[in-house]
């Protein structure tokens, strides 16, 4: 028969807002059918005596479909309410900026991507700074060297029957392998036609592990996938062994959740003419991605009157 897709969120779980003006923005994507409550039990579970603890109820918000989808819907979005033309390029992977007659040229590999007057960068780790560090700004290029991040693998497991917890997602304590599994099919409301259909897993390491076990993408130990993290999520769930796995893949996430901040909302050099905005500048959340006054701030006008 026609195999079934298997969806995924291998980053986001869940995003919850503590501000008025983010829980507006929420409100309008759930009015646009693009996000929706999350209503599956969530805990603490205790990975060396398998105990459950279910946190208190709270507006949990999840995007329907899968985080992707809500990526897609504000670029749709985007699109729409600017009087301008607005270019949403994806794949792109900028390799490459250069000050070019006052104007910032850039390039995917060898392939020009245009010229630009400003270069915002929401975006941190090795690749952020590759960018920066020639760029002719000092000052932006100090403050993301002064990042620390931790390193966090992912593993993206399919299940061929479903696990038998009484939980859609849990923070797992005591295992230095895993500290957090999500079931993507349940989550994402999958299950009522998935019958027979793998059970999707999202699991998280520590930043411990992650440390431990940071290696280049291209050369992920088998044990990652295969061994520790499995073998944490069976002593966590403590009830004898997993079912059989249909798909596992890994992805290190070196450049994960920040270990400090500069608790600035974006960083402007108007000389340079390079912004950075980003959650973690802030704090690694949803509603700091979406809240901070980056764009606000980048008064762009300015510099043409």
């Amino acid at each position: 028969g026609k195999s079934k897709e298997l969806v995924f969120d291998h980053a986001c779980q869940f995003f919850t807002a503590q501000k008025p003006g983010f829980q507006a923005m929420i409100n309008d994507w759930v009015q646009d059918g693009a996000v929706e409550l999350w209503n599956g039990p969530v805990g603490t579970l205790n990975g060396i005596t398998s105990d459950l603890q279910l946190l208190p109820p709270q507006d949990r918000y999840i995007a329907v479909g899968g985080m992707r989808q809500l990526c897609e819907h504000m670029a749709r979005s985007i699109r729409m309410a600017s009087s301008n033309p607005v270019e949403v390029r994806q794949p792109c992977w900028v390799s490459r900026m250069a000050r070019t007659r006052g104007k910032w040229a850039l390039w995917e590999n060898q392939d020009p991507l245009g010229d630009f007057d400003f270069i915002i960068i929401a975006h941190n780790g090795k690749c952020a700074n590759r960018l920066l560090n020639p760029s002719g700004s000092p000052n932006c290029a100090r403050q993301m060297q002064r990042m620390k991040l931790s390193s966090i693998w992912a593993l993206m497991v399919a299940f061929e029957t479903p696990l038998p917890v009484a939980f859609e997602g849990a923070f797992v304590e005591g295992l230095e392998a895993l500290s957090w599994a999500g079931n993507n099919t349940a989550r994402l409301r999958r299950s009522a036609d998935s019958a027979g259909s793998p059970e999707c897993w999202t699991l998280f390491s520590t930043n411990e592990y992650g440390k431990a076990n940071k290696v280049p993408q291209e050369n992920v130990p088998a044990r990652v996938s295969d061994k520790d993290m499995l073998e944490a999520l069976e002593a966590a769930i403590g009830t004898g062994p997993l079912p059989q796995t249909v798909l596992t893949r890994t992805q290190l996430w070196g450049a994960g959740l920040p270990l400090n901040s500069p608790r600035e909302e974006y960083i402007f050099d108007s000389a340079a003419r390079i912004g950075m905005c980003g959650d973690w500048l802030l704090e690694p959340s949803v509603e700091a991605a979406c809240m901070r006054q980056a764009f606000r701030a980048f008064d762009f006008g300015m510099f043409y009157q």
